[in-house]
């Protein structure tokens, strides 16, 4: 799948969290939590996406624009959202052995 973004805010993210977008493949090799983003309109549907790079567990915002998947931020995920995320894939793969890296 192709990944997009806007040069001028990889920039600003990169500079603000440290966090490069082109990283953000590396997301989509291992499990993954993904929802939809309610938390206010946007004019689009955004989702927002829990996994890990290199070991660290990050959160990603990003939409669909056709068969692109466009990406807005990506940052490492706070406790609260690590926590879910290593629940909610614990919970679905049970004892199908979810180790984190």
């Amino acid at each position: 799948m192709k990944i997009e973004w806007d040069e001028e805010k990889r920039l600003s993210n990169l500079a603000e969290h440290g966090v490069d977008f082109v990283d953000a493949r590396e997301m989509s090799a291992a499990p993954m939590l993904v929802g939809p983003d309610f938390r206010k309109e946007y004019g689009e549907l955004r989702l927002i996406g829990y996994g890990h790079i290199r070991g660290r567990c990050m959160t990603i915002a990003f939409t669909r624009r056709g068969e692109a998947i466009r990406i807005i931020s990506l940052r490492k995920a706070n406790g609260r959202e690590q926590e879910r995320f290593e629940k909610e894939i614990g919970d679905r793969l049970g004892s199908a052995g979810f180790h984190e890296r």
